[in-house]
């Protein structure tokens, strides 16, 4: 009887993983997981902000030497009327 017993009482993976969830302490171990993730999420969210940024002011610099360009072109047009 005992064997029918022992045999019945083999540790299953799926009820174990779901066991763990309730025991005592876990939801501190939970939280403190959860405290890290968010704390390294803040950290790291800051570290591409400052390439973004140049990367913005590249762009305008680039598409105001365009603009230069349009302008110049566009002074030049009387000119060329004039002569």
């Amino acid at each position: 009887m005992r064997r029918v017993i022992d045999a019945c009482l083999v540790p299953c993976p799926i009820v174990e993983s779901r066991l763990r969830r309730f025991r005592p302490g876990s939801e501190r171990r939970d939280f403190r997981s959860l405290a890290c993730v968010a704390v390294a999420l803040l950290g790291l969210s800051g570290c591409g902000y400052n390439s973004l940024q140049q990367q913005d002011e590249n762009v305008k610099a680039a598409w105001s030497e365009v603009v230069n360009q349009y302008q110049r072109r566009a002074d030049l047009i009387p000119n060329l009327v004039n002569t």
